[in-house]
């Protein structure tokens, strides 16, 4: 995404429209009726444009200093390198294409969005490119009106005639209607990207119950390698799932992945040392009391770990709190969780295998 510092805003617009270029502010149009930010200030401007103009907006501005522009985040409506979101497409290729075709003029100042496609270019980034962290809640709907976007976005919404709860799965819902929901493509980058950053998002775990089938990922640890129990865990694995990818951790990477994944608790146990990637074509669903605990664990089966730490503890000469298997909580999180111990060809070959797993449970395997 770049960001990019331009002088004088009203100049900008006005070369934009000289030049026959379509663009559109995105959001937040509404505080600028007066005046724009400062030049330096926190306050930015969200316009995304025609991919004819992205050169010339970037030669024209990338070498402006911080201090003496007003910050812009420029997108196009591809997926080009300089101007994508997170390596894809910032919105739906049909929706920025209508956001540019149906856009309107605004208060003589610069386009925006015509009525319906601001509503729904809106929705989509509170819900998927912000999800949790927007203010938005998975399902209660009160917890959205503290949200520095639900003013907009109800009165966005009330225009077109549109009334909902503002919750992340309505907000789904309503995209999915207008064909606008997230690619599952995207959606693993963004779970990767969010990961990098330490976040966690119970909407975008939510979004993949729906598949067929569920993939995780088991972490073998160094207690079970010592007490060479980890052939035994392997074989459980086998009798649980179907294995996608099995690989021994190096030496050097051991550090980096225990550092890096989530809730190991790693002194309990050791490293992680094997790492098993998996898929159970018929997961069961949790009990709610199990839910309560363990919100993000949407499948029963993963909870066979508890039975068989304490067949390892009676085995072994293992203390009483080493864990010898870790695992991820559901597949979005064991998506996040794939770059920590595969390489970008050993991942593409994991969604690969578990695209045909889902092709063989809904018969359109060939």
């Amino acid at each position: 995404m770049p960001l990019l510092y331009i002088p004088n805003a009203t100049e900008f617009f006005a070369h934009m429209d000289d030049a026959g270029y379509n663009y559109v502010v995105m959001r937040n149009f509404q505080q600028f009726a007066h005046s724009y930010p400062a030049n330096g200030s926190k306050e930015r401007i969200n316009v995304i444009l025609e991919d004819a103009a992205v050169e010339q907006v970037l030669q024209r501005y990338q070498n402006v200093p911080k201090r003496k522009g007003i910050k812009f985040n420029i997108h196009s409506i591809s997926d080009r390198k300089e101007t994508n979101f997170r390596n894809h497409l910032y919105f739906p290729l049909a929706l920025g294409q209508k956001m540019l075709q149906r856009r309107v003029r605004w208060q003589d100042k610069f386009y925006i969005p015509c009525p319906e496609d601001h509503f729904y270019s809106l929705l989509y980034h509170v819900a998927y490119h912000k999800a949790e962290a927007s203010g938005f809640d998975f399902k209660d709907p009160t917890a959205g009106k503290n949200s520095k976007y639900f003013k907009e976005l109800q009165e966005s919404g009330r225009t077109i005639d549109i009334q909902t709860d503002y919750t992340l799965k309505d907000a789904h819902r309503l995209l999915s209607d207008k064909g606008y929901n997230l690619d599952k493509q995207i959606l693993n980058t963004y779970l990767q990207k969010e990961h990098e950053h330490g976040r966690k998002s119970y909407f975008f775990s939510w979004l993949y119950e729906h598949c067929p089938g569920e993939m995780n990922l088991f972490v073998i640890r160094n207690t079970a390698v010592t007490h060479d129990k980890h052939r035994e865990i392997i074989y459980l694995l086998k009798k649980h799932y179907k294995i996608l990818s099995l690989k021994a951790i190096s030496w050097s990477m051991r550090r980096k992945t225990a550092k890096n994944m989530r809730g190991g608790k790693w002194r309990r146990g050791g490293k992680p040392f094997i790492a098993v990637v998996v898929f159970d074509p018929e997961p069961e669903s949790t009990s709610n009391e199990d839910r309560e605990v363990h919100p993000f664990v949407f499948n029963n089966k993963q909870f066979f770990k508890r039975a068989y730490r304490e067949k390892f503890t009676q085995s072994t000469t293992a203390g009483p709190n080493e864990n010898p298997l870790h695992s991820t909580d559901n597949e979005a999180e064991a998506i996040a969780h794939l770059p920590l111990f595969f390489n970008a060809d050993e991942q593409a070959q994991i969604f690969e295998k578990l695209a045909k797993e889902r092709r063989r449970l809904t018969g359109m395997d060939a």
